[in-house]
């Protein structure tokens, strides 16, 4: 979904908006104060479907998708993701960060068509900001990286 990893750590049920595949990311949590509206998809449904079925019913529902044991962190979030972050990924076998994620999201999203203004949109960055990131990426030819291998 191309989420900051405080956007992941902030997010709350009422953004998420299964009917309509989209999650509206408020301004107030977001690093530039501009909202963002990124697209589910399936999967992400699937997984927010599974994650509903795991919350607790009693005494009530938490208003945050996830929700730490340890209710402060070291760190300047509501709680410190790093280290189950961390180990999650290894035990996975995968060398990862958060913010990778989002650069895959991104580089994914324009190799498939999706303009700047689009993933503007989608991720909440200027398309200033994200052309000088991305937007060496339209000239991805399939073709070519299938002969160069």
């Amino acid at each position: 979904m191309g989420m900051r990893k405080e956007e992941i750590i902030e997010a709350r049920w009422g953004w998420f908006n299964e009917k309509a595949r989209v999650c509206l990311i408020p301004p107030e949590v977001r690093k530039r104060s501009k909202p963002a509206c990124p697209p589910l998809n399936s999967e992400v449904i699937k997984h927010l479907q599974f994650l509903r079925e795991q919350l607790p019913t009693q005494p009530h529902p938490t208003e945050y998708i996830l929700e730490p044991e340890v209710v402060a962190g070291s760190y300047r979030y509501r709680w410190d993701f790093r280290k189950p972050f961390t180990d999650f990924m290894r035990k996975q076998k995968v060398k990862c960060t958060a913010h990778d994620m989002r650069r895959t999201f991104c580089t994914l999203a324009v190799r498939n068509g999706a303009t700047l203004e689009q993933l503007s949109a989608w991720v909440g960055d200027t398309p200033r900001v994200l052309a000088s990131h991305y937007a060496h990426l339209k000239t991805y030819n399939p073709l070519v990286e299938k002969l160069l291998g």
